[in-house]
């Protein structure tokens, strides 16, 4: 079977979350391994970089590194030796039954779907080359791993991280649908709520990404009745992923980091005085804004 449009949710749509996952890649990203572990909270993900010896930019490998220190499930290699590989092959495991798929397209925005690539369903055994590729690779979070790391600032032709322009129109609204279908089946009655939140008390701190918005919740609000109690949680704002936790005297705040600055734009930028958020289970929220 050959995939050519909609490569991602063909490939994923009936993907179990608890599925386990093996990827070659010449290439991915940060943000899209992110927004793939927001799509299968219990999914196992085992990833090789076989470009890497070109260069893994330093945000990209620290946001790696913090994803497999939150996540035990994720499991990111880079290669650090022999010829690199631009293999591309996913291996999806669910139970007894194993699919797998080989073709063009990266693990990454860009492959997924924004490029033209192809895609094929085979059934050929591919235990050898996840072996050999295993072999080259070394764990993202290990100290070998730094060989491979360069600045960021240094980003060119040879040091390339997929997914640097994600301004798409048709792109932005495929990752919010596919997140919003995974986010209804994740849906839990026991927490699922919708409410609202005004803005009229916003105030930041720290600078660029490490800016973090605060919302200072209404007095008397019960916040434990709303929000899990000094833990984070991830709120989905469009097509975009930004993570939130409970703090100040009382759990009286909402400090909302990773998309601050998203968040700052869009309330100031449309004059948005209120949010509307739907609690979908314990721990992810959908954003909504009102005037």
């Amino acid at each position: 079977m050959l995939l050519v449009k909609d490569i991602f949710e063909k490939i994923f749509n009936e993907v179990d979350s608890s599925s386990e996952i093996k990827v070659i890649t010449g290439y991915s990203s940060n943000k899209f391994v992110n927004y793939f572990m927001n799509c299968f909270k219990e999914a196992k993900l085992e990833l090789y970089i076989g470009m890497s010896q070109q260069g893994i930019l330093e945000n990209d490998h620290l946001a790696y590194n913090n994803l497999m220190s939150r996540n035990p499930n994720v499991k990111i290699y880079y290669q650090v030796k022999d010829v690199p590989t631009h293999i591309k092959l996913i291996e999806i495991c669910e139970s007894s039954v194993s699919r797998t798929y080989v073709g063009s397209a990266n693990f990454s925005f860009d492959g997924l779907f924004k490029h033209n690539e192809l895609m094929v369903l085979t059934n050929e055994k591919t235990d050898d080359l996840f072996n050999v590729q295993k072999s080259r690779s070394v764990l993202a979070n290990s100290e070998d791993a730094i060989q491979v790391v360069v600045a960021s600032s240094q980003e060119n032709i040879d040091s390339k991280s997929e997914d640097i322009d994600l301004d798409d129109n048709n792109l932005t609204r495929r990752k919010k649908t596919f997140i919003h279908r995974r986010l209804n089946l994740r849906r839990d009655s026991n927490f699922y709520k919708v409410f609202r939140l005004p803005l009229k008390e916003i105030s930041s701190e720290g600078e660029g990404e490490n800016e973090q918005m605060i919302i200072t919740l209404p007095v008397a609000f019960e916040t434990d009745k709303y929000f899990p109690i000094k833990k984070s949680f991830i709120l989905y704002l469009e097509d975009h992923i930004l993570e939130g936790i409970t703090a100040g005297k009382f759990s009286s705040e909402i400090h909302i980091k990773n998309g601050a600055k998203l968040f700052k734009e869009k309330m100031v930028n449309e004059n948005k005085s209120e949010i509307e958020l739907e609690r979908k289970n314990e721990n992810e929220y959908v954003i909504s804004f009102s005037k």
